[in-house]
């Protein structure tokens, strides 16, 4: 987790031999109830205790979600960042919006399971994450999933990282997965673009004028949004969308990806000229059902 200079912890929330002696005591009490460990006694610290309790919690919907995560032995930093990535086969999806010759920067890393998925298809990839406890759980996983095909963790704000991050990493792919702003109405079943951050309003002129300062070409970008985003206001609101694919994991709709261009010379274009695409995943038995 080393590179740019971010304001941030020297040492990451968890080191790799911390997360390794965790995932030890996982397998050694792997039989125990997540309840027994939180409420027994002994060798264990209470942060320990927390710790495996969540690993083996999380166990099940590892192998369910997730089957090479688990496969490789990753480590769950928290509930709810599991609660909230992707399916293996929804991140996988993804995959073919990616180039063998892209370079990836992630600007919402999370658990990194989008970023894995689209990194195993790239040349570079780069992953930042505001939150230390989600970095330091990439910057152990990622290897463990992609040995052959390093990554650069890096754990800061990537809106203030910005410029240093075109500059030094010259990204010809960018991935974010905004999230709904604290503070709104969270009631409202269909929410706004501009209730997410980062706002792709703002992000998209800015990152446009700081490639064109840098003499690079313009990238494209791949953003995950939430199925209960208003589509109509989004593609009247969003610039330079090429393609909106509607992802139902058999038959459930789990999330919208919108597939920009930022080198289209025509930022809105034309009614009906974005393509639609409604995917619905079946599993790796059966072949995936899309639809235009």
């Amino acid at each position: 987790m080393e590179g740019l200079s971010y304001p941030s912890r020297t040492m990451p929330y968890y080191t790799p031999s911390e997360i390794e002696h965790i995932l030890a005591l996982t397998q050694q009490y792997q039989t125990t109830s997540p309840e027994r460990i939180l409420l027994g006694k002994g060798a264990m610290s209470r942060e320990e205790r927390i710790l495996v309790a969540l690993q083996l919690s999380a166990c099940v919907a590892l192998s369910r979600r997730l089957p090479r995560w688990a496969e490789v032995g990753a480590f769950v930093p928290s509930s709810l960042a599991l609660e909230q990535c992707s399916s293996e086969e929804a991140a996988e999806y993804k995959r073919r919006f990616a180039r063998e010759d892209d370079r990836l920067l992630d600007l919402t890393g999370g658990m990194g399971v989008d970023f894995a998925a689209l990194r195993a298809m790239t040349a570079h990839g780069v992953y930042v994450e505001r939150h230390e406890e989600l970095a330091s759980a990439a910057a152990y996983n990622l290897p463990r999933l992609l040995p052959t095909q390093p990554s650069e963790v890096i754990c800061g704000e990537s809106l203030e990282l910005l410029p240093e991050l075109l500059e030094r990493y010259r990204p010809s792919l960018i991935y974010l997965d905004p999230a709904r702003r604290e503070g709104g109405d969270q009631h409202r079943r269909v929410y706004a673009i501009e209730d997410c951050e980062p706002d792709l309003r703002e992000l998209l002129p800015r990152l446009r004028s700081l490639y064109t300062s840098l003499g690079c070409p313009l990238p494209r970008l791949l953003v995950k949004l939430s199925p209960m985003l208003d589509i109509t206001h989004t593609l009247q609101s969003v610039p330079y969308v090429t393609e909106l694919h509607i992802v139902a994991v058999r038959g459930e709709v789990k999330e919208l990806l919108l597939s920009l261009d930022l080198s289209l010379e025509e930022a809105m274009p034309e009614a009906g000229a974005v393509t639609i695409m409604a995917a619905n995943l079946l599993g790796s038995e059966r072949p995936t059902q899309i639809f235009t």
